[in-house]
């Protein structure tokens, strides 16, 4: 989510200092609109940071932010009742496929790795 919402909604703020029509610094040279800029991205990134860290610090003293131990180690899949992880997904099955191969020759994945 950063990647687009962050970097690139930074990049418009600060695009705009560059290449506005009138006061750009690339159209006037004149550097003043893209200093505001820079200050407004700066601001702005101040409010977001604040505003997840208080709410992240409320969800985390109310004991919303994680979820339990035994949902973590079970899965939050199973938690919901649903099978992420089935015995005939494709993906799965390949994959032990392989790992079956690599035991008969006397390897693991890891040491592969």
């Amino acid at each position: 989510a950063f990647s687009v919402h962050g970097a690139c909604g930074l990049w418009g703020v600060i695009a705009v200092g560059f290449f506005n029509h009138e006061d750009g610094l690339v159209v006037s040279g004149r550097p003043a609109l893209l200093g505001t800029q820079c200050i407004g991205a700066l601001v702005l990134g101040l409010i977001g940071a604040s505003c997840s860290l208080v709410i992240c610090t409320l969800l985390r003293l109310t004991g919303h932010l994680r979820v339990s131990r035994e949902d973590e180690e079970r899965g939050l899949d199973a938690a919901f009742g649903l099978k992420a992880y089935t015995g005939s997904s494709d993906a799965l099955m390949r994959c032990r496929t392989t790992a079956d191969l690599l035991q008969e020759q006397g390897n693991t994945p890891i040491e592969l790795l």
